[in-house]
């Protein structure tokens, strides 16, 4: 995950340099970034949701589960906001390329 922060925090000062164009194709690189850290939090929390398929066990769950539950929750409730406030914030020119060729 520190690679795909790295990656974005360096991308994101190259490509949000402003140069007024009317498509902008940096809007739709960005958000992938977004959707990406959203697929790798959905796989993390995939297990700690899946009790059913698991062996039966005692109510008392593994303090070290749990604590990790809760890590990557908060991980994914930071990814989710950070990906709302960024589709709130897209310019024109973003979303200018995702359709291109309509006006």
């Amino acid at each position: 995950m520190g690679r795909l922060n790295d990656w974005y925090s360096h991308v994101s000062d190259i490509l949000l340099s402003p140069d007024h164009e009317d498509v902008d194709f940096s809007g739709p690189l960005l958000l992938g970034h977004h959707l990406v850290k959203i697929i790798i939090f959905r796989a993390i929390l995939r297990p700690f949701n899946n009790d059913s398929a698991s062996v039966v066990r005692d109510d008392v769950r593994d303090a070290r589960e749990v604590e990790a539950c809760r890590f990557a929750r908060s991980g994914a409730k930071a990814c989710l906001t950070a990906a709302t406030l960024f589709t709130m914030s897209m310019q024109g020119t973003w979303i200018h390329a995702f359709w291109p060729f309509c006006t």
